[in-house]
């Protein structure tokens, strides 16, 4: 198999997992676990705030304020 295609391959497995996941918590109604974890990945770098669903950008960048790293989420 070509190393680019396994590259490809891991990266949407990744991402399909991540997304998975954000499904999970959020159908559960743990909105407030989705809110750290959705803050968590920002701050890591894996995701932009600009990237969230707008129902989900107040309680995110209020949580990022709590924890004092409010200007991730200009």
């Amino acid at each position: 198999m070509n190393k680019n295609l396994v590259k490809k391959v891991k990266s949407i497995r990744f991402w399909l997992m991540d997304f998975l996941s954000y499904i999970r918590l959020y159908v559960k109604g743990g909105e407030g676990l989705m809110v750290i974890f959705l803050a968590t990945r920002i701050v890591l770098g894996k995701l932009e705030f600009k990237d969230l669903p707008e129902a989900l950008k107040a309680p995110v960048k209020e949580e990022l304020e709590a924890n004092g790293v409010g200007f991730l989420a200009e």
